[in-house]
C-alpha cells in the first residue's frame, strides 16, 4: 500500500548513504555534501552548508526527515543507474519523482507503475482543501478528509478500521506493525489495532475520531459497511 510504505522516512536516506559509501566508495561526509549541493541545484534547498552527521543521525528518530533530502537522494541514485530493490524503495522513488514533476511518458515497466501510484496519491492529497470544505459540517473535517485521501489515494477496493488507524497515525513506533502487514500482504487486524493503541495514548483520540468520521460518512452516503466489517467509500 503506497502511502504506508512512505511512513519510514529515514529509510531512503539510509539506502542513499549505504549505496554511495558501499558502491560509489564515497565517505559519509562526501555523500552528505553531494546530497546538499544536488538539492541546491534542484532548487529544493538554498543553504549550501551540509547538515552535520549528527543531525542526519537524528533524522527520523527525534526530528523529521526533510522532504528535500528524500527527493534529492532518490534523484541522485536514479541518475547513477540504481534500480530500487524493495517495494519501500520503489515507493520513495515514486514519491521523489512525482515531487520533481517527472513525466510518466518517459518511464515504462515497474518505474511507470510506481510513478503512477505516486501521482494518484499526490492528486488526492492535493484535494485535501476541497475535501475539508465538503465535510465542513462534520465533527472532524480533517480526519474525514484524510480517510478519503488514504482510501482513494491508495486505490483500495475496501478498508477496515485498524488499517485506517495505522494509515492515519503519525507515530513511528508502529512501524513494526506496518512492516509485518505489508510483508504479509494483508489488511491490519483488530489485534494490530489493539497493539497500536498500546503504543501511544494519543492513538485513542485518533481511533475515536476515525470511528465518528466513518459514521458521519456513512450517514451521508460516502461509506458503506460490508458484512465482513470492511468498509467501501465512494
Amino acid at each position: 500500500m503506497y502511502s504506508l510504505l512512505l511512513k519510514d522516512r529515514e529509510y531512503p536516506i539510509s539506502v542513499y548513504l549505504s549505496y554511495m559509501m558501499r558502491v560509489r566508495e564515497l565517505t559519509r561526509a562526501d555523500a552528505i555534501a553531494l546530497l546538499t549541493h544536488s538539492a541546491v541545484k534542484l532548487g529544493l534547498r538554498k543553504n549550501l552548508t551540509p547538515p552535520g552527521s549528527n543531525t542526519i543521525a537524528r533524522w527520523g528518530r527525534t526530528t523529521d526527515v526533510p522532504q528535500w533530502a528524500i527527493v534529492t537522494a532518490l534523484s541522485i541514485t536514479e541518475g547513477l543507474g540504481k534500480i530500487p530493490f524493495t517495494d519501500k524503495e520503489w515507493a520513495f522513488w515514486g514519491y521523489s519523482a512525482a515531487e520533481r514533476g517527472a513525466d510518466i511518458g518517459q518511464y515504462s515497466g515497474k518505474w511507470r507503475e510506481w510513478l503512477e501510484k505516486a501521482y494518484r496519491f499526490k492528486r488526492e492529497h492535493e484535494s485535501r482543501t476541497e475535501y475539508r470544505t465538503r465535510f465542513k459540517s462534520f465533527s472532524n473535517p480533517d480526519i474525514s478528509s484524510k480517510i478519503l485521501i488514504f482510501y482513494k489515494g491508495n486505490n483500495l477496493d475496501f478498508v477496515n478500521i485498524p488499517t485506517l488507524l495505522i494509515g492515519l497515525a503519525t507515530t513511528r513506533e508502529i512501524q513494526p506493525l506496518i512492516d509485518n502487514a505489508l510483508n504479509n500482504n494483508k489488511l491490519f487486524t483488530e489485534a494490530d489495532r489493539q497493539a497500536a493503541l498500546e503504543v501511544d495514548t494519543a492513538m485513542f483520540k485518533l481511533d475515536c475520531e476515525i470511528a465518528d468520521s466513518v459514521k458521519e460518512l456513512e450517514k451521508v452516503g460516502f461509506a458503506t459497511y460490508l458484512c465482513n466489517g470492511n468498509i467501501v467509500f465512494t
